[in-house]
């Protein structure tokens, strides 16, 4: 068996990244976005995100989004078309991956918890990324 030596610093970070981050907001870009179709047959759009966990370090955690007759599932997707500035194109009816790929936004995170599973993080809701200039000399 080949083996890929990891030094136990590593194998603690990678330890730590397998934990799900606390609930709360986060900044996030959104990496990949493809169009696909559910396991019940619903146009999806799947998106990969890195996460901030604020302490300098990033994960990757999916998300995927649908139009769907669920109230949560419907208002994640108004809220990231509102995030990324497609909005006219959510209420007109029609967005695609391309809307989505390569925006920063913040996410709300919570924990999803499963019997049999371990836990992890679920994306509830998405808003416009913090673009604030903040001016650190006084006027004057």
């Amino acid at each position: 068996m080949r083996t890929t030596p990891k030094s136990n610093g590593d194998l603690r970070k990678a330890m730590a990244a397998s934990k799900p981050l606390a609930p709360g907001h986060y900044d996030a870009e959104i990496r990949e976005a493809h169009e696909t179709v559910s396991k019940r047959g619903n146009p999806t759009v799947a998106l990969r995100l890195g996460i901030s966990d604020g302490k300098g370090g990033e994960r990757e955690e999916p998300d995927w989004l649908t139009d769907s007759s669920f109230a949560a599932a419907a208002a994640k997707l108004r809220s990231i078309c509102e995030a990324v500035g497609a909005l006219d194109r959510y209420e007109a009816g029609e967005v695609s991956a391309e809307d989505f790929v390569g925006r920063r936004v913040r996410v709300l995170l919570e924990i999803e918890r499963k019997r049999g599973y371990p836990d992890r993080n679920r994306v509830v809701s998405y808003s416009a990324a913090d673009t604030r200039v903040v001016n650190l000399r006084s006027s004057g």
